[in-house]
């Protein structure tokens, strides 16, 4: 047992405790040689050969020690689970024979204080408190974590609810409360939407530290098939040259986009990271909105049909489109900070008045109009690529036609 002495550790008992916890790793993994030798009694059973076994070695996850956090508060956030230890290929190794005495040291690797190495799951909640409460863990207190590891490709996601982002900023928020240095946080992601929510949750969180943080640091490969682990693609030496041109689709938004910028960096330095946010959010709707190849109220329609449901999902996304509910965390912003509410309370005006105009036609939507005016363009090999997942999804099915011409597809 860990004694605590006014609410701190004893580091140097907890240290003495992990490197025989490493001694005790190396005498179970030393046993894995059992697996390569054929005709040898395991646990006390004859076999004559081993051909039958189809496992003849651990898996990496098999050699590390994961602990799953516990419910409730009577519970340490983490309990001892020596059961997992190599239990695939525990019986066929002598580490169960009765004169190996290898139980305590099982136990050791099994335990969540002295493994040497080991993965720590956190809950998915909601609330401060259940982060805080893995986080104040005795092994933190006294070692650092390595590294806060969050898995947001399709698999990770699949296994959290669907609003994965503000469950990550409470994460981020409780590491405020680790003792020590804090620990470094590492994003996967295969997806380019998921990357970039994150990051944008990582930019707000560090805005709000002090010294500010630097910018998250952005490391990608190409993957040709889905997930982190396909083969490696073979990438061309020379790329066909391409032509870009731009095009302003309304330079009068440039004032609502300087002033929302703005107003973001006010929120921010009085660490109002929330309302920072909802500031983010706020231009991220008439990014979308000015965006659309349609008009603001077909796409309206196509939502209602598509999510007609009252869960969460189906709400959320109906709010892509209507300006209420997407500047309603700004609207609440306005009322939490009273100071810049004045200015909130404007940009959010200012907003539902421009959208207003764009039911019939986006900036956007008019611009495609015209442009598929000229034959050129007006033809099945031209494609419409919108930069918002969610947005193409919704508009995945319909064609922009111009002067009954052929379809260009999105």
């Amino acid at each position: 047992m860990i004694r605590l002495n006014q609410g701190k550790v004893n580091t140097s008992l907890m240290a003495t405790l992990q490197v025989r916890g490493v001694y005790s790793l190396c005498l179970l993994e030393m046993r894995l040689r059992d697996l390569t030798m054929r005709g040898r009694p395991v646990n006390g059973q004859p076999l004559p050969t081993r051909s039958n076994i189809i496992v003849h070695s651990p898996t990496l996850l098999e050699t590390t020690s994961v602990f799953a956090p516990t419910e409730g508060i009577i519970f340490p956030a983490y309990v001892p689970d020596e059961e997992q230890v190599l239990r695939r290929v525990r019986d066929y190794t002598h580490i169960g024979d009765r004169n190996a005495g290898l139980e305590n040291h099982i136990a050791a690797v099994g335990d969540p204080i002295r493994t040497p190495f080991a993965i720590f799951g956190l809950p998915a909640a909601t609330r401060l408190d259940a982060y805080v409460r893995c986080f104040r863990f005795a092994r933190f207190a006294a070692k650092s974590l390595d590294a806060l590891i969050v898995d947001v490709t399709r698999t990770g996601r699949s296994e959290i609810p669907e609003d994965w982002e503000g469950r990550f900023a409470i994460a981020l928020q409780a590491l405020e409360d680790i003792s020590g240095r804090r620990p470094p946080v590492v994003v996967l992601s295969e997806d380019a939407f998921a990357l970039r929510k994150a990051v944008r949750v990582l930019r707000t969180a560090n805005a709000a530290l002090r010294p500010v943080r630097r910018a998250p640091l952005e490391v990608g490969a190409y993957l040709q098939e889905p997930g982190l682990f396909g083969p490696a693609s073979i990438l061309p030496v020379e790329a066909a040259p391409i032509a870009f041109e731009a095009d302003i689709k309304d330079a009068s938004l440039a004032i609502v986009r300087n002033d929302l910028l703005a107003l973001g960096r006010s929120f921010r330095e009085v660490r109002q990271a929330a309302a920072a946010d909802a500031v983010s959010r706020a231009l991220a709707f008439v990014r979308r909105s000015a965006s659309l190849p349609l008009g603001l109220a077909e796409a309206r329609g196509i939502a209602d049909i598509l999510h007609d449901g009252d869960d969460e999902v189906d709400i959320s996304v109906r709010a892509l489109f209507r300006p209420k509910m997407a500047l309603g965390p700004l609207a609440a912003a306005a009322n939490l900070v009273p100071e810049l509410g004045d200015e909130a309370r404007r940009l959010i005006g200012d907003i539902e008045a421009r959208v207003a105009a764009w039911d019939e036609e986006t900036p956007v939507s008019a611009k495609l109009a015209r442009v598929l005016q000229d034959d050129a363009w007006n033809n099945e090999t031209t494609a419409l690529i919108i930069p918002d997942r969610r947005t193409a999804d919704e508009v995945s099915d319909i064609s922009v036609t111009a002067g009954g011409g052929n379809n260009a597809n999105g």
